[in-house]
C-alpha cells in the first residue's frame, strides 16, 4: 500500500452533540450515498462465481475482509492473516468489529458525534468477549446538517477512501504503516491504540464519488488511476445498477501479473529495499458510492431521523 498520508481536506472531529441525519421536506439539499460494495476472498479468486456483492445493511466476510454499507455508512475491515499461524481465524475479528459498528448502539454511544468514541467502545467490547485477532478498519458515516453534508472518516491501517469531485481526487484518507507491510491495526495484542487513526471531516457535494477499499484493492491499483477508470467506464455509473466486475477483474489480473509493478511492488522496492515482482494476491473489498440528493418524498417518517451508529 502507498505509505503516504496525504490529507487534502482535514478537520478533526471535535463535536460532542448527538448525531442526526435530517430528513426535512423543506431541506432540498439533503444528501445520501448510493453505494455498491463487492469483493472476493483470495481463495476464491479464480472460481466462478467469484464476486459477492452486499445488500444494504448486510455484514459479510470476503475471505478475511469484512464489509458493510447503508445509505449513511461504509465499513471495511481487513483481518490480519498472520493469526492463522496461531490457530485463530482472522475473519472472526474483522467480522465482529464490523458487526458491532453496523448495528444500532445504545444511547451511551450516541451521545457523541465522535467516531473514535464508537471504535473505542467497539474495541473494548471485543476485548471483553475474549475474541483474539486483529484488523485494520475504515469507518465512514454521513452527517447531514441544515446547510451542509459531512462525511466523517475514521481510518486505521491500510484500507483507504478517496473522494472524487469534477474528475479530481479532492480527499484521500491515506494509509498508516509502522513499517512495510505492517499496518496500524486494532488488535487483541494491543500493539496500537484506536486513537492512532486518521479522523477527518469532509464536506460533500452532490455528484461526488467515493471509492473505498481494503489493501487487496489498493495494493494493485494506484490512487491516481481511479479517476481514469471511472471515466473510461471500468465502472459504468450511467446505469441504475452498477457492476464492479470489470474493476475487480483488473485487480485479480494485476495481482497475478509478475510483470506489473503494483503499488505494493513499488513500495517494497522504495521503502523496504525488497525486489518484489508483480501485484499482490489478497482478499479484496471495493466500494463505490455516489453522493446524491435524497428523495425527500420517500421519507414520511418525520423531520428528523437518527443516524444509526
Amino acid at each position: 500500500m502507498p505509505l503516504n498520508t496525504r490529507i487534502l481536506s482535514k478537520t478533526r472531529i471535535l463535536s460532542s452533540v448527538l448525531l442526526f441525519t435530517r430528513f426535512n421536506s423543506s431541506n432540498s439539499k439533503s444528501l445520501t450515498l448510493k453505494t455498491v460494495l463487492c469483493g472476493y476472498g483470495k481463495t476464491s479468486q479464480h472460481k466462478t462465481p467469484r464476486d459477492i456483492c452486499l445488500n444494504s445493511g448486510q455484514v459479510k466476510n470476503f475471505g478475511e475482509d469484512a464489509g458493510f454499507f447503508t445509505p449513511e455508512k461504509i465499513i471495511i475491515a481487513d483481518g490480519v492473516g498472520g493469526w492463522r499461524r496461531q490457530g485463530v481465524d482472522p475473519s472472526h475479528y474483522s467480522y465482529e468489529i464490523t458487526r458491532f459498528l453496523a448495528e444500532n448502539v445504545d444511547s451511551t454511544y450516541l451521545e457523541k458525534l465522535d467516531l473514535l468514541h464508537h471504535v473505542e467502545a467497539n474495541f473494548e467490547n471485543i476485548k471483553n468477549l475474549g475474541i483474539r485477532g486483529s484488523t485494520t478498519l475504515l469507518y465512514a458515516v454521513l452527517e447531514s446538517k441544515p446547510d451542509s453534508t459531512i462525511l466523517n472518516v475514521y481510518n486505521l491501517g491500510d484500507c483507504m477512501l478517496v473522494i472524487i469531485r469534477n474528475k479530481k481526487v479532492i480527499y484521500s484518507s491515506g494509509t498508516q504503516q509502522a513499517k512495510f507491510n505492517f499496518p496500524y491495526q486494532l488488535s487483541s495484542h494491543g500493539n496500537f491504540k484506536p486513537s492512532q487513526a486518521t479522523i477527518d471531516e469532509i464536506e460533500l457535494e452532490n455528484g461526488d464519488l467515493i471509492v473505498s477499499g481494503s489493501d487487496g484493492f489498493w495494493d494493485n491499483v494506484f490512487e491516481e488511476e481511479i479517476v481514469e477508470f471511472l471515466e473510461n467506464g471500468t465502472v459504468d455509473l450511467s446505469t441504475s445498477s452498477w457492476d464492479l466486475t470489470d474493476f475487480l477483474d483488473l485487480v485479480s489480473k494485476r495481482s497475478d501479473d509478475e510483470k506489473y509493478c503494483s503499488p505494493f511492488c513499488k513500495n517494497a522496492r522504495e521503502v523496504a529495499g525488497k525486489n518484489w515482482l508483480g501485484g499482490k494476491v489478497d482478499d479484496t473489498t471495493l466500494g463505490v458510492s455516489r453522493v446524491e440528493f435524497l428523495d425527500v418524498d420517500e421519507n414520511e417518517s418525520g423531520k428528523q431521523k437518527k443516524t444509526e451508529l
